[in-house]
């Protein structure tokens, strides 16, 4: 995920939502035309709140699938707090992906 030397003292901002994945990414996610797939968006605000960076996630359907760890953030889960994947990799790694 986004970080780095300038973001030691930033903001970090991130969101995770559902939502149809744009149409050239849906061949590469396995995903049909308008399904949703949970993404995740990560911003490092800096000490004057403007983006220092941005990143978006899109899910594929097997990391979805391969995944047990995501099933937490499946829709109507209580999401109100900042959603933590930093045992991302980890959770991938272990999923054989």
């Amino acid at each position: 995920f986004p970080g780095g030397p300038r973001a030691a003292d930033a903001l970090v901002r991130a969101s995770l939502t559902w939502e149809p994945a744009p149409t050239p990414l849906t061949a590469r996610l396995q995903l049909a035309p308008g399904e949703p797939t949970l993404v995740h968006r990560h911003v490092v605000l800096g000490p004057q709140g403007t983006a220092l960076q941005r990143a978006v996630s899109w899910f594929s359907r097997p990391a979805l699938t391969e995944i047990p760890q995501l099933a937490r953030y499946r829709p109507g889960r209580d999401r109100r707090r900042q959603p933590d994947l930093r045992l991302l990799y980890h959770w991938m790694h272990q999923a054989g992906l």
